[in-house]
């Protein structure tokens, strides 16, 4: 009888361990023979041999694990150096009568017995049963009876775990493993530790590159990359369903650095940490990373949540409650003016881009002509705001002197300028019950931007892109942190210069005579009204025509009310397809 087949044996027996041991049989010694007195559990960890239970007979090398019973006789052989094993001796006493069948109940008991449960195999999942065994040990060996008992529950879980691999195995008394399913298993049982490459390689018993081929066939990615997503999948779980802090979060998962830690998880999953814990708290039940936004590889973070009482916003100054989703929406960034047009909800009034004279973006000039100007985003209109009667006024943290008299004339919610502009666009999506239309948005700018991203690679070859943008004194370096500079360096994975490659501010300022050490080969020039004269003055300069990029036209000047005020679907989009005809020409 083999030991799931006795499982209505096992829930009604009493289990009591005997000892634990941790053995090493060298190849010198030659057959170690025992006649057992208990059942055991015997555990080889590394080594090869032969191993015999009565007239079966096992070969293994490396892990394998054996069920023995009382009164067996097992044999153990090493052919070469060592076999290092734990062995768990046991007894399973069951009652005095054990009822089988429901239908014996009114006839016949039986005394049944639980030998003839004998077997071996190549464990699936050994990392499991050795860090069980492990533990098992190390707590027997102490005197206490609290760890004692402990190793009496551990003793049950083994043979759950046990149970659950050989019904995997399906019968079968020997499963081999090869390299890539030992490295697997152990990532998975041991991402908290610190994990090298080499050292994978050293269990797989194969060279790292080989280990890195294997792992690509069966999983399409190295071993080191797959140990990245069992931790940042690990982290995630946490930081749903506990409220540990990041930094013992990030301890958990293998990262003792919890800034490094947060880099590789927005790296991961796309937002920090600290956005996905929010994220799951303002809208728990939509899931939308896994189920709702499972096309998007940007997982956004929702303020705007549905109720059965109405649309809740959630924002910088707290939470509105709207009974009926707002229709005269006033904004005072034209950021918001591009999201909501987007959705085909163009704003009842707007701000406009300053210059000698306020304007609309062309793209948006004609999608605007019912929408009544609010002033500018530096200086909004008070008046023109109130005469609008707004069922809701959206600004951001510039107004927050003004922020007073903004809600005394409509509910107002502010957000962080720089807030990424997808996280707006579903949150606005949900705002004004065009949801599904804000996801399909941004599955097609996914597709868009990696479709020219790796055009773009073939183009450029490495070579590298830089963002700038002169005003009275400097010229400002825009990093991947910048909301602009993102699309380039993180939606089309252009090369940055090394100049900025690290940073972690928006923007490095540096003199024109320092331009040269930027050392790009492509620019990008922000320009609008205001640095138009600044711009001309320093195309005049010996510092910029000494430009290598300069020589070679590989200069683009693009407008910055685009480029930096509308940070919307249409004006990113506007952005990349600027990007895609200057370098792909």
């Amino acid at each position: 009888m083999r030991l799931l087949e006795q499982l209505p044996l096992w829930n009604e027996a009493a289990i009591n361990v005997l000892d634990v041991q941790r053995l090493d049989v060298l190849a010198k010694d030659g057959v170690q023979q025992l006649l057992l007195k208990s059942s055991i559990i015997l555990f080889v960890s590394s080594g090869q041999g032969l191993l015999q239970i009565d007239r079966t007979s096992f070969k293994f090398a490396g892990f394998f694990i054996c069920h023995a019973d009382k009164g067996s006789t097992l044999r153990l052989t090493a052919s070469k150096g060592a076999v290092q094993c734990y062995s768990i001796a046991y007894t399973a006493v069951l009652p005095r009568v054990v009822q089988l069948e429901p239908a014996s109940r009114s006839s016949a008991s039986v005394t049944p017995s639980m030998d003839r449960s004998s077997f071996g195999f190549a464990p699936a999942e050994p990392f499991a049963l050795h860090h069980m065994l492990q533990l098992m040990h190390d707590k027997w060996s102490s005197d206490s009876l609290l760890n004692q008992f402990h190793v009496k529950a551990l003793l049950h879980a083994l043979l759950y775990e046990l149970m659950e691999q050989s019904q995997q195995l399906a019968g079968s008394l020997s499963a081999a493993l090869d390299g890539a399913d030992i490295v697997q298993a152990y990532i998975e049982a041991h991402a908290h530790k610190r994990i090298e490459l080499q050292q994978l390689a050293e269990l797989a018993s194969c060279s790292p590159r080989q280990l890195q081929r294997l792992f690509r066939e069966r999983l399409q990615k190295g071993p080191m990359e797959y140990l990245i997503q069992v931790r940042m999948e690990k982290a995630q779980r946490l930081l749903q369903t506990t409220s540990a802090s990041i930094g013992d979060i990030a301890q958990q998962v293998g990262y003792q650095d919890v800034y490094y830690f947060s880099r590789a998880f927005r790296k991961y999953v796309g937002i920090s940490p600290l956005q996905f814990r929010q994220n799951q708290q303002l809208h728990p039940d939509s899931h939308n990373t896994k189920e709702e936004h499972q096309l998007l590889a940007y997982s956004p973070i929702v303020y705007c949540v549905q109720s059965e009482t109405g649309v809740m916003l959630k924002h910088m100054k707290g939470e509105l409650l709207f009974k009926q989703r707002p229709r005269r929406i006033a904004v005072l960034d034209l950021q918001y003016a591009d999201q909501l047009t987007t959705l085909n909800k163009p704003p009842a009034g707007s701000v406009q881009a300053a210059g000698t004279i306020a304007y609309f973006p062309d793209y948006l000039q004609r999608r605007l002509t019912q929408t009544v100007v609010l002033g500018t985003y530096e200086q909004p209109n008070i008046e023109a705001v109130s005469s609008l009667k707004p069922d809701l006024i959206i600004c951001t943290e510039v107004h927050e002197p003004i922020y007073a008299s903004l809600a005394a004339i409509a509910p107002t919610a502010m957000f962080k300028r720089n807030e990424d502009w997808r996280n707006m666009l579903i949150t606005f999506g949900m705002l004004v019950g065009k949801e599904k239309q804000a996801t399909h948005i941004l599955q097609s700018y996914e597709k868009k931007t990696a479709l020219l991203s790796s055009k773009l690679a073939a183009r450029l070859h490495g070579q590298r892109v830089a963002l700038i943008r002169p005003r009275e004194a400097v010229i400002r370096v825009h990093t991947a942190a910048h909301r602009t500079g993102a699309v380039l360096y993180e939606d089309l994975r252009l090369p940055a210069p090394q100049f900025v490659a690290n940073a972690a501010d928006t923007a490095y300022h540096i003199s024109l005579d320092a331009l040269p050490k930027v050392d790009a080969n492509y620019y990008f020039l922000l320009s609008n009204d205001y640095s138009r004269q600044t711009v001309i003055e320093m195309q005049q300069t010996d510092a910029w025509n000494s430009l290598e990029a300069v020589k070679e036209e590989h200069v683009y000047t693009v407008d910055a009310a685009t480029w930096i005020g509308s940070y919307g679907p249409m004006g990113i989009n506007r952005v990349v397809e600027q990007i895609a005809s200057s370098l792909l020409a």
